[in-house]
């Protein structure tokens, strides 16, 4: 989330990665805010991308509304790690439609925002063009969500049916052995 890229963690580990030539892709989610705090408040630059020419790598963003451009970049991105070219930084441009927590307020920003911010949703513009290019019918888009949402019912009633794990399990596979 760019709230991080202000944050030391992120930074060092940029810096690391560029350091020793790590073959990693850092993907920075620019929903517009950190918790409640819109982006243009916490820094200085409207391209978060440009951070990466600190570390002496490539920096791009990406509309992370467009599934395509996503795909290309993220896709460039790691044939270059692979290839030993070292990491790289992608900015995803999206936006957080809801608010930061359950039953956030949202008083740190206006409703016309939010309601044009959804006009760029990036399902629904990915089935338009899915649609565009004939790849995706009505039916079968109709379809698509109603498997999704039996999936997602079958998932909650198998975790409200299950039993509460053991607490004596809480630890297990958090710390190795011997450290």
């Amino acid at each position: 989330v760019e709230g991080a890229l202000v944050d030391a963690a992120v930074p060092e580990a940029l810096n690391f990665a560029a350091a020793h030539r790590l073959g990693v892709v850092y993907v920075c989610e620019n929903n517009q805010y950190a918790q409640f705090t819109h982006r243009s408040r916490t820094t200085a630059v409207d391209d978060l991308s440009v951070r990466a020419a600190a570390y002496g790598i490539p920096g791009q963003t990406v509309d992370g509304n467009d599934a395509e451009a996503v795909y290309e970049a993220a896709g460039e991105a790691a044939a270059r790690a692979r290839a030993g070219g070292g990491p790289s930084l992608l900015c995803m441009d999206t936006y957080r439609f809801d608010g930061h927590y359950v039953g956030d307020a949202e008083l740190y920003r206006a409703k016309e925002e939010v309601e044009e911010q959804r006009r760029r949703d990036p399902i629904e513009r990915f089935e338009g063009r899915l649609a565009e290019l004939g790849r995706l019918t009505e039916q079968e888009r109709r379809g698509v969500w109603k498997a999704a949402r039996e999936e997602t019912a079958a998932a909650e009633r198998f975790a409200e049916d299950s039993p509460w794990p053991d607490g004596a399990d809480a630890l297990d596979a958090v710390f190795t052995e011997g450290r």
